[in-house]
């Protein structure tokens, strides 16, 4: 219907369509459905009215026709819908095609109160009849909640348990909602493409997986370069981009070809802290993405030897009995040292941010970069003939420890800890270690601070601590607010079963990354919860709420003594004493006894040199002993194992450091043993041996070989006074306080 005002139709906005009552099922053979009639092409389309507004007197509804006449929809001439909302149009004068003004009326409805319910009236699906699907203007539908008392909203319509039961979405409890371990079970399980992974930000590998590899202290590239300290990894980037460019000429840019195989590169960013916590240095290393690389085509040997901490110990014991000197030293791009032999070509990208020519050109690497997985070996085999040139030779018991007569020196990896009788003597080694080996050796200070282990000496007394790792743990458990309370003790009297029909883990924690932390801790300054994390450490792949709670207990026990660790304070006697002990069948009783692990038993023990701890140990036995002297005799002969290379170790650094060692009077070496059985059974003569021990001959009698030549003694102590005791088993607050005292010197 054509209009005298066009400008009527250019100015007022088409409205969408009006809006149907869901209140009854939709009826297909409606009038009202029918599709608009199609307007040859340049013909004006009908007019569009604006409503008017409303009146505040107005008694009709305006989203809704009269509740009982659902299905009457609104017409304007021709049979096409209304563009209104809840207006009806009629044409002026009797004539609907006379061509007068539309003119508008609106349903008439009385308004009910807010009693009766909504303004726009539904009601539910009957028997039989499906879900209508709203409109696209329509309102949500109420939820069923607000449905169930009976108004003149439906009248006859009430919920029922044949309504519900039809719904599933109703019948479902939704437990796993409060089980986050099911919901994260679920994430972890959608893997994404690396490919994709390499391009997306870190925020949505954050919402993928609670557990990320990146933390405060090692940074992602984004948080790196746009965090807080985003300045001082910059200067972090170029630092290492001078060093392997200009003075180490680590590669060749070269423009790549098709048959290349490149390497991705990335960026790994490092705060170092001071064992007490505090930033010590920012560090940016450039490394190539190894995990790309395959086993028998990119590589074939990557075997490379660190420093035994039991070396480091007894080198620390040692030097406080002397009085020797120490120092610290770090080799700047410790792999980039290495060069890459001339039979091996290794492409790799370029480092982001700092793309030259486009990606056309790769790097062409000639010496290696970290990240790749035979870097290790070639940088070991690159130090050990640096230190054979300069006159160290390598111990026959530690690949990475190297000895001269007037100089030892410690390798873990890229840290050097050196021991000499004065300092000129490890200043001279620096000096000719930059000059004629030309390794970039720089001198960090004396030995505190080595891998994170706070390292303190007071005269002949050396304290190790690790205050910084202990209040991370703390942290990582939640256990920072004032109402958790210390505990005396690390573990329960109670072993730690399986607890198979237990609640599994809540997943509030990253019960591995503790655990991990807890074993760094343990296995270097604090000896005293040895027992208690390694029963924690048996279900890491497989936690429940009882084990978070055992690893809970043991972050409360760390947080009343934080500032504790290991004191080294050696007796003037050099001795070593070993201290052997069994649990046998402890979890017996705790355990499902159709489980061959609960009654296999715990071996534990320490090694002492001249009084002070130098090696522990607690850990399950491979086999199910038969009998409680057994299972001691099992934890005697494993000892043994850890004790007769220390011994050899020990001779060849008193034979480098003129300490007579070689002679009985000088190195006592005792074996403390509390079980009658297994002490009778150890003295007896190497093919001797009884009907009960006979099944278990093979396997654990070969240390009595050894007891004779190297002048052991074998002796018995009280139960009481057996410090192997500790690392078996959860003790009183008496007993292991008593015990602590001897082995931590506090």
């Amino acid at each position: 219907m054509p209009t005298d005002d066009p400008a009527l139709v250019d100015s007022v906005p088409i409205d969408p369509p009006a809006r149907r009552s869901t209140s009854s099922p939709i009826d297909l053979t409606d009038d009202s459905l029918a599709p608009l009639p199609s307007s040859p092409v340049g013909t004006p389309l009908p007019p569009v009215v604006q409503p008017l507004p409303h009146s505040p007197n107005d008694n009709e509804d305006d989203d809704m026709p009269d509740s009982d006449n659902d299905d009457d929809m609104s017409r304007t001439s021709g049979g096409a819908l209304d563009t209104t909302y809840g207006d009806d149009v009629e044409p002026a004068g009797d004539d609907a095609a006379s061509g007068g003004a539309p003119v508008l009326r609106r349903s008439t409805r009385t308004r009910g109160s807010y009693r009766d319910g909504p303004a726009i009236a539904r009601r539910l699906p009957t028997e039989g009849e499906g879900h209508a699907t709203p409109a696209l203007f329509d309102d949500p539908v109420p939820l069923v909640a607000n449905r169930g008392s009976s108004s003149n909203y439906h009248p006859t319509q009430r919920i029922h348990k044949a309504f519900i039961a039809d719904i599933p979405i109703l019948q479902d409890s939704w437990d796993e909602l409060n089980n986050y371990a099911f919901l994260s079970s679920s994430v972890l399980r959608d893997a994404l493409d690396p490919a994709l992974v390499d391009e997306l930000d870190y925020r949505v590998l954050s919402a993928k997986t609670s557990k990320s590899k990146y933390n405060e202290d090692n940074p992602d590239w984004t948080t790196a370069t746009q965090g807080p300290f985003q300045s001082e990894y910059w200067r972090a980037m170029e630092t290492e981009l001078h060093t392997l460019v200009e003075e180490m000429k680590s590669w060749t840019v070269v423009r790549r070809t098709p048959d290349m195989n490149v390497l991705p590169s990335t960026w790994a960013f490092k705060c170092k802290r001071h064992p007490d916590g505090q930033a010590k240095k920012f560090k940016a290393r450039f490394s190539a993405r190894g995990d790309r690389q395959i086993e028998g085509v990119d590589y074939f040997e990557t075997y490379s030897p660190v420093a035994q901490w039991t070396s480091i110990r007894a080198m620390m014991i040692l030097a406080s009995k002397l009085n020797l000197v120490s120092a610290q030293c770090d080799i700047t791009a410790a792999f980039l040292h290495a060069k890459v032999p001339a039979h091996e070509k290794i492409y790799v990208h370029q480092p982001r941010g700092f793309v030259r020519g486009g990606s056309n050109f790769v790097l062409s690497l000639d010496r290696f970069l970290y990240g790749l997985k035979q870097s290790p070996r070639y940088f070991y085999k690159y130090l050990s003939e640096r230190m054979e040139n300069q006159g160290l030779v390598p111990s026959q018991f530690d690949p990475c420890l190297f000895l001269s007569k007037d100089l030892i020196v410690l390798c873990y990896v890229d840290d050097l800890l050196l021991y000499a009788r004065e300092d000129a003597i490890i200043d001279d080694f620096i000096e000719r270690m930059q000059k004629d080996e030309e390794v970039i050796l720089r001198k960090e200070g004396t030995a505190e601070g080595f891998l994170g282990v706070d390292i303190k000496r007071d005269g002949n007394k050396t304290t190790l601590t690790q205050s910084g790792l202990a209040k991370r743990v703390v942290e990582a458990l939640g256990l920072c607010s004032k109402y958790s309370t210390p505990c005396a003790t690390p573990a329960e009297q109670a072993p730690l079963p399986r607890d198979l029909s237990g609640q599994p883990a809540s997943g509030t924690i990253n019960y591995a990354s503790v655990v991990g932390m807890l074993l760094y801790l343990c296995g270097h300054s604090r000896p005293d919860i040895a027992f208690a994390v390694h029963q924690c450490a048996r279900y890491t792949f497989e936690p429940k709420r009882s084990h978070e709670a055992a690893l809970k207990r043991i972050g409360r026990y760390l947080k009343g003594t934080l500032d504790k660790g290991l004191i080294l304070d050696p007796t003037d006697d050099l001795s070593v004493d070993c201290y052997p002990d069994a649990d046998f069948a402890g979890l017996w009783g705790h355990e499902d006894p159709q489980d061959p692990h609960s009654v296999r038993s715990r071996t534990g023990y320490i090694i002492t040199l001249s009084g002070c701890p130098i090696l522990w140990k607690s850990s399950m036995q491979n086999l199910v002993a038969l009998s409680s002297m057994e299972s001691e005799y099992v934890s005697l002969s494993t000892a043994c194992r850890d004790l007769f290379p220390l011994i050899d170790l020990i001779k060849e650094l008193g034979g480098c450091l003129d300490i007579p060692v070689k002679d009985e009077t000088n190195l006592h070496v005792r074996i403390h043993e509390d079980n009658v059985g297994a002490l009778t059974l150890g003295k007896l003569e190497p093919r001797r041996m009884t009907l009960r021990s006979k099944h278990y001959a093979v396997r654990y009698h070969w240390f009595r070989t050894e007891i004779g030549p190297r002048n052991i003694i074998l002796q018995k102590i009280t139960s009481a006074e057996q410090l192997g005791d500790i690392f078996t088993k959860g003790l009183g607050r008496v007993a292991f306080q008593r015990l602590r005292k001897q082995i931590m010197g506090w």
